[in-house]
């Protein structure tokens, strides 16, 4: 039903986008004949290149008609939509210039009504023609000239809006499910976590999950824009709105709504329906200036009427009205940050909120979470002085232990042994794990349990120190040896912390690790060892943030875990990383879907450049209507040049914010 309704939906428009295209050939054609008219009888009204039918009345007032049909009665519709809702739009302005515009022309014609019959109804035979043909011709030119700005700026709307709301359409209505070793269809929003589902070759996953079974290319375009296929076996994690290509066995890892396409969907919706500061500020401009204009226009229909005729004043009205351009004022904002949302989506980075977007959100300091951040949460073997019979000892005991630590040693050695030794293992609560190894025990765990398992009379000089995690294998006799483990810093972390430093931010490290461990990996990435705090709370982490706040510094924070979901939340700009708990995403400002750290710089690339689009088009706005709105009301312009100028202006501001997508940032890679 709901893949019915998406396509009834897509025929509608597609349906609407033709009629649009139809009525701006039709009225391209009208403006035409209106303009080459208009020229001709300017500069040479005996050529022979302008045919009566071109200067007959009711000719003009017939093509007047058809744009009224076809484009001008939106602007009416608009206004008055507008006043249902008691709003002020651009629209207000362009309805009252071309209505104006036609019904004095077809005043015009019943005052003249006599003179026209007796003259075969040309206009160019009779006294003051020429203004009765201005007014038509203003009708016109402003009618369809300002359509074919809204159809600019439609396209590229329209364009960046299908490209990020194509994730609509990977939403997958069934999934099948395993029960009871039976496979049945089940909605994929009753999916629960740890549900076992299954995809078949050439069909779209579900949710987000991790494979039990099978290996696939995954084709994940929807979400990088890359083409190439990515190799996905036992253990890898995949994501709803991908396609893989073989038999898959998946483990639910994430609910629909708390999968990765809910977040981007639902990233993108907030920041759609949130208003920027700067958008406020143009919203504020433009009901500030629609009355005003309005005052303006009618100020300059009396006295150019008092000193040059009604037929003067009216038309410096008119173009005073078409002049006067508040909706490129009001179109740079959003459509800036929609195209900062699609250029965003395509390098895998995504907004939720609007604060990416705010003027005061320009960071000068970034606070980073260290384990899952700079550091990969994962232990690597940094050293050990244990023998190959001794480590698969190692890697045999841990096998039985779910402890983060074993998981560690034992993806550090699974490529190394490939089989185990056959042991009876006992769990000592809160110390480590006992073995029973031909006839002999042997133990596995911490210095403090060593020091309680060892004879009193056992020399423990085996024993190192480290600020690092140690596990010793031993026996109530001696220590065997040991491993020992360090939290591996990322490699990508080296290079954005050095990019986000050249920027002049400050960085900072928040982390509830030990001091040693803490001041080690500041020192090896880089951050200064009076930027560190350690063993903090989550609570404490949001008061360091506020701290910061509180000595001027606008803070952005990274991080990916639950206990950094008050901290995200507290910061100016909370970004998490997409492999990060449901909490954490949803208490960030901007999500990094693929973890690549350097994505973090290039987000706030992202947001400063479309912060300085906003700007330069703001700008750009304002110095045309400085410039010429006096212009208009010195009867300098006519109607025809002021819909150029407007259409110009409002083209201006849909080039100005589609440049968005020129923005080209290359992958780093990784070293």
């Amino acid at each position: 039903m709901e893949t019915e309704i998406k396509a009834t939906k897509k025929r509608i428009s597609f349906d609407i986008l033709k009629f649009r295209l139809f009525k701006l050939i039709i009225g391209i054609i009208i403006l035409i004949i209106f303009l080459w008219t208009e020229i001709l009888m300017i500069f040479n009204s005996d050529s022979n290149l302008l045919p009566d039918l071109f200067v007959n009345i009711w000719w003009q007032f017939s093509l007047s008609t058809i744009i009224l049909i076809l484009i001008s009665y939106e602007y009416l519709i608009n206004s008055i939509r507008d006043a249902f809702k008691k709003t002020i739009s651009d629209d207000l302005l362009v309805t009252i210039s071309v209505f104006t515009s036609y019904i004095f022309s077809i005043i015009a014609i019943g005052i003249n009504f006599t003179d026209l019959k007796a003259n075969n109804w040309l206009i160019t035979n009779f006294n003051n023609g020429d203004s009765l043909y201005l007014l038509f011709a203003a009708f016109v030119e402003v009618s369809v000239i300002i359509y074919i700005g809204r159809i600019i700026e439609f396209y590229v709307t329209e364009k960046t809006v299908n490209e990020i709301t194509a994730i609509n359409d990977l939403f997958v209505e069934e999934a099948i499910i395993l029960k009871n070793k039976k496979e049945q269809k089940i909605a994929t929003k009753d999916l629960k976590e740890n549900d076992i589902i299954i995809c078949y070759p050439g069909e779209v996953i579900p949710v987000d999950g991790i494979i039990l079974k099978g290996e696939a290319l995954i084709n994940e375009a929807s979400f990088t824009g890359e083409s190439k296929l990515v190799k996905k076996i036992r253990n890898s994690d995949v994501y709803g709105g991908t396609i893989t290509d073989q038999y898959l066995k998946i483990k639910v890892k994430y609910k629909l709504q708390d999968s990765l396409i809910s977040k981007i969907h639902q990233g993108i919706l907030k920041a759609k329906e949130a208003k920027s500061d700067y958008q406020k500020i143009a919203d504020k401009v433009v009901i500030f200036m629609i009355p005003t204009i309005l005052i303006l226009g009618f100020i300059a229909l009396t006295l150019w009427s008092i000193f040059a005729g009604w037929e003067k004043g009216l038309l410096v009205m008119v173009t005073v009205f078409v002049t006067a351009c508040p909706c490129s004022f009001a179109m740079i904002t959003p459509l800036s940050i929609l195209v900062a949302n699609g250029v965003a989506l395509k390098q895998e980075i995504i907004f939720n909120s609007k604060r990416p977007f705010e003027k005061k959100q320009i960071i000068n300091a970034i606070a980073f979470d260290k384990t899952g951040t700079i550091t990969t949460g994962k232990l690597a073997i940094k050293k050990t002085n244990l023998n190959k019979e001794n480590l698969k000892l190692v890697y045999s005991i841990e096998l039985y232990s779910k402890h983060p630590i074993a998981t560690s040693i034992i993806e550090n050695y699974k490529n190394l042994f490939k089989d185990n030794f056959n042991l009876k293992i006992k769990t000592i609560v809160g110390d480590g794990l006992e073995a029973k190894y031909n006839n002999k025990t042997y133990y596995l765990g911490s210095l403090e349990f060593a020091k309680k398992i060892l004879n009193k009379n056992n020399n423990k000089k085996n024993f190192i120190k480290s600020d690092e995690i140690v596990i010793y294998l031993f026996t109530k006799e001696k220590i065997i040896g040991y491993i020992e483990l360090e939290d591996e810093i990322r490699k990508d972390s080296y290079q954005v912390i050095n990019s986000l430093k050249a920027k002049n931010i400050e960085i900072f490290m928040i982390t509830g690790d030990h001091k040693n461990v803490a001041l080690k990996i500041a020192k090896k990435v880089g951050i200064k060892s009076e930027n560190v705090f350690y063993q903090t709370l989550p609570s404490e982490k949001a008061s360091i943030i506020e701290k910061l706040k509180n000595q001027n510094y606008s803070v952005g924070f990274v991080g990916d875990g639950i206990n950094d979901a008050i901290a995200l939340e507290t910061s100016d700009l909370g970004i998490s990383l997409g492999s990060g708990s449901a909490l954490a995403l949803q208490s960030s400002d901007i999500t990094i879907r693929n973890d690549d750290l350097n994505l973090v710089d290039q987000a706030l690339n992202i947001s400063q450049k479309t912060l300085k689009t906003i700007y330069i088009g703001l700008i750009v706005a304002s110095i045309y209507n400085i410039i010429l709105i006096p212009l208009a009301l010195g009867g300098i312009l006519v109607p025809s040049i002021a819909a150029i100028a407007m259409a110009i202006n409002d083209t201006l501001a849909v080039i100005i914010a589609a440049s968005l997508k020129r923005l080209n940032f290359k992958k780093n890679k990784k070293n």
